[in-house]
């Protein structure tokens, strides 16, 4: 049992690792916040090797459904403010 959870743990830090990396990237003020423009780009690069049919453009904002979705759950009072620990809750359900 301890070994299993070691390793869920390293697994877990490995992601952590690089996806702190890409949020830092696309945080342009490094503030730990981001727009939804921004988690839109965020989206896109977490997923570009994932093609799905129903990936259609939303003709309002310019969002796929998914991040329309996404943003509902993690900004739902619009305020274009999205943190990091929120989305790595989203994430890591």
């Amino acid at each position: 049992m301890k070994t299993v959870k070691e390793f869920q743990l390293e697994e877990q830090e490995k992601f952590l690792i690089k996806f702190l990396s890409l949020f830092q990237q696309i945080d342009s003020d490094q503030n730990g916040i981001i727009s939804t423009d921004e988690f839109s780009l965020l989206y896109s690069k977490m997923s570009s090797k994932i093609a799905k049919p129903d990936d259609s453009i939303d003709k309002d904002k310019g969002f796929t459904k998914d991040v329309k979705n996404f943003l509902q759950i993690l900004d739902p009072f619009n305020s274009d403010k999205i943190n990091l620990s929120d989305v790595i809750k989203l994430f890591s359900n």
